[in-house]
């Protein structure tokens, strides 16, 4: 698809925007004016989360509803987005407000009780407008998952049980809080019963992630998340993806179909240079590109004018896989530099290979007199809940690594210059 704003698919964006980019809201990245370009949140109460039937994820196709008393102002299908079982991540699940200027009940008020069903059980029931719950910045955003037993659900094994990961191709895989399977190579390891296990198959420069099989069914998310909830195996296919011929390319980015970060590393050729040109160069198929305004703090919409620098941070919806080749400017530049804010700032690895971020960000460890950056988040893309493992406190232990080709988050106590590691031309 040609980037274009006549072609951006802008309705079903705010729907994907009510998974991927609510998690942001748990750590309060999010204000209540962070998105004006998109018109103001409807009014309403969201929920989104895991439904699960006997402890393990409900497949797709199972029935949830909202209800109050006897009227069901919400019902969807569940849907795998990146994990089984969810609701509310594909399409957003919101319960109306009612009208106080009509006689007719059209949705809740603050107080109703919300009761959410699971194939016709129900499953949970919530307080509409509940704002304890709720995320920071907006009280109407809520994380709810749904469990819901049946006759047959007491004959399950307590566990532990084998995850068996393989690595097929140039990818190894991390096995959140239980190890790593490094490139080409199986382990299996023993994991608890009902634990949520977060696999991420680790892409390199020129080393691109074709896809997942857990129990033989595909799976095309990137990180997966899998209940234990028995024995289960699964399959990281990655391959070797090598510059064309000619092209003059340094390196191969893959994003995946649905959310991603992305960030160029290095100063790219007039060409590709504006998002509409990098996208038509790579023939991607690409939905909505966000940027983030750290000044205004808000989203706004990149446009096909946009220019596309290194240390500049993006969130990318493809509406399916592809691969954009980095082509560097062939005249001279300097190292990019990039004015932070204080508060929260977007930004990419301006690095030709991955840096550990304590030192990437060495220039703004302190900024005139002043103490500068307090922490830098590895945003989840594609899973709910995973921020424990993402989160690096200044002077922490062990720094994260930051990888080229993605996005992160920088919150600078005072304001701050970042400068990159990147200039062109490059060596031949």
């Amino acid at each position: 698809m040609k980037y274009s704003l006549s072609r951006i698919r802008r309705p079903g964006t705010l729907r994907k925007l009510a998974g991927a980019l609510g998690l942001l809201l748990a750590l309060g990245l999010l204000v209540t004016s962070a998105v004006p370009a998109m018109g103001a949140l409807q009014p309403g109460h969201k929920f989104f989360g895991v439904v699960t039937i006997d402890g393990a994820p409900a497949p797709n196709g199972t029935l949830v509803e909202a209800k109050i008393g006897a009227v069901t102002f919400e019902s969807q299908l569940v849907q795998q987005v990146s994990a089984p079982g969810q609701y509310g991540w594909a399409e957003e699940f919101m319960v109306p407000p009612d009208d106080p200027e009509t006689g007719a009940k059209e949705g809740g008020v603050q107080g109703d009780t919300v009761d959410f069903y699971v194939d016709g059980a129900l499953a949970a029931s919530y307080t509409f407008f509940k704002p304890n719950d709720s995320y920071i910045g907006y009280e109407n955003i809520t994380h709810l998952d749904l469990a819901v037993t049946t006759d047959g659900g007491g004959d399950q094994q307590e566990g532990p049980y084998d995850l068996e990961v393989t690595s097929t191709g140039c990818c190894d895989i991390t096995v959140d809080g239980y190890g790593t399977v490094d490139a080409g190579n199986t382990n299996t390891f023993s994991v608890e019963a009902d634990t949520q296990v977060t696999l991420t198959a680790v892409e390199g420069v020129q080393c691109e992630f074709v896809g997942w099989e857990v129990d033989g069914t595909p799976w095309q998310a990137n990180p997966i998340v899998i209940t234990m909830d028995g024995n289960h195996t699964a399959v990281a296919t990655c391959q070797t993806v090598e510059p064309q011929d000619g092209d003059g390319s340094v390196l191969s980015i893959h994003l995946v179909q649905g959310w991603n970060t992305f960030s160029t590393p290095i100063a790219l050729d007039p060409s590709m240079d504006t998002w509409g040109e990098f996208v038509a160069v790579n023939g991607l198929d690409v939905d909505v590109i966000f940027c983030y305004d750290s000044t205004l703090k808000q989203w706004v919409y990149c446009l096909p004018e946009t220019p596309l620098e290194p240390l500049e941070g993006f969130y990318v919806y493809m509406g399916s896989a592809g691969i954009a080749e980095i082509l560097p400017n062939p005249a001279q530049t300097a190292p990019p530099v990039k004015s932070l804010v204080a508060g929260l700032n977007c930004i990419g690895l301006a690095s030709m290979q991955d840096e550990d971020a304590k030192s990437f960000l060495t220039t703004v460890y302190e900024v005139p007199n002043s103490t500068g950056y307090t922490l830098v988040i590895n945003p989840p893309i594609n899973v709910p809940n995973d921020w424990d493992n993402n989160v690096y406190l200044r002077d922490g232990v062990t720094p994260p690594t930051m990888e080229v080709g993605k996005a992160y988050w920088v919150n600078m106590l005072n304001p701050g210059d970042l400068v990159g590691f990147t200039s062109t031309p490059l060596e031949p």
